[in-house]
């Protein structure tokens, strides 16, 4: 008998370490690496209490199909997706300066089926921040702008509350290259470029 009951305890133990190896790959495999998860923002607190923006060095959006990828390179903010084209710097430390001012004003809600009427679905835009390790310091959706159109629905990766944001993120990010890039590398005035295409 004592010997059935060290074998049943010795197999109890080995599910359970298998079990625990799988929930382990799965958690990694979820939130990958760097990903954190949700932590609980208080209402009036910053989104991102922690964020440094000197500490950013990738910036990724998508949306849909589309995406963009900018980079410091060499002390220089470049698009990499569009051959490390150098971007316009006040408009990356603008959007940086906005991501770390969040603060979460109110929520809307925290129904999955009306994310796309906020549009914090996987269909809007899609952000995220990176450091020199490749580790993630910001991971969120932009939303449409709220009522006062100067503030902006906002909700965190695999977050479930959609946020109102009183930073107006909507005129600070895009997912369109011709929003970034910096004209004056072109030498000609900007005022006269109405339309930029680059093969």
């Amino acid at each position: 008998m004592p010997l059935f009951i060290e074998k049943s305890k010795l197999k109890l133990i080995a599910v359970m370490a298998v079990a625990t190896v799988i929930l382990g790959t799965a958690v990694f495999f979820v939130y990958g690496p760097g990903k954190k998860q949700i932590k609980d923002v208080k209402t009036g607190g910053l989104i991102y209490p922690e964020l440094n923006a000197a500490d950013v060095t990738t910036v990724k959006i998508k949306k849909g199909d589309t995406a963009v990828t900018l980079k410091l390179v060499l002390g220089k903010w470049a698009m990499e997706t569009l051959n490390n084209y150098p971007i316009d710097e006040d408009k990356i430390k603008g959007f940086l300066e906005k991501t770390k001012a969040m603060k979460k004003e109110d929520v809307r809600g925290t129904n999955p089926d009306k994310f796309a009427k906020f549009e914090v679905d996987n269909k809007g835009l899609f952000v995220e921040l990176l450091d020199s390790s490749a580790a993630t310091l910001a991971y969120f959706h932009i939303g449409k702008n709220a009522e006062n159109y100067q503030s902006t629905y906002v909700r965190l990766y695999e977050g479930a509350e959609v946020i109102v944001t009183g930073e107006n993120m909507r005129t600070a990010c895009s997912d369109d290259s011709n929003f970034w890039i910096d004209r004056s590398a072109l030498g000609i005035e900007q005022q006269k470029i109405k339309e930029l295409a680059i093969n």
